[in-house]
């Protein structure tokens, strides 16, 4: 799915990936189309959202893996932080360290906090300059 932002830049939401149950042969044919999509296009920045209620997956690492080789801009962002206390938190940020992520530029995005996607929004669109 493309989606073109005031004919600036496109976000692409990329389908079959996420939290769904699937098949060996869904995860295959998504994995290839992935690969080959990653090798012929022209990615200035990947907005890679992770739920921060869940356990980093195989499948995350996989995207992250390939998006490094790539050498494809990251940025990652944290979904649902409101619904987490603050051990949960604490887990979360233990656990984005031991994948390797705490590298990344984080955004901690909560849908109620309005701050952060005022500051999600100032950042992309200096990004995109």
């Amino acid at each position: 799915n493309f989606f073109n932002v005031d004919n600036r830049f496109f976000f692409v939401d990329s389908p079959g990936y996420g939290y769904a149950k699937r098949n060996q042969e869904t995860i295959s044919t998504f994995e290839n189309m992935m690969l080959e999509y990653l090798r012929r296009s022209n990615l200035k920045l990947t907005l890679f959202l992770l739920d921060s209620r869940r356990e980093i997956s195989k499948d995350d690492i996989w995207i992250y893996e390939h998006l490094k080789e790539n050498n494809i801009p990251i940025l990652l962002i944290m979904t649902k932080c409101d619904k987490l206390n603050q051990s949960e938190k604490a887990k979360m940020l233990k656990m984005l360290k031991e994948a390797n992520f705490a590298s990344l530029k984080v955004f901690f995005y909560s849908i109620n906090d309005n701050k952060v996607k005022e500051q999600l929004i100032e950042f992309l669109n200096s990004y995109f300059k």
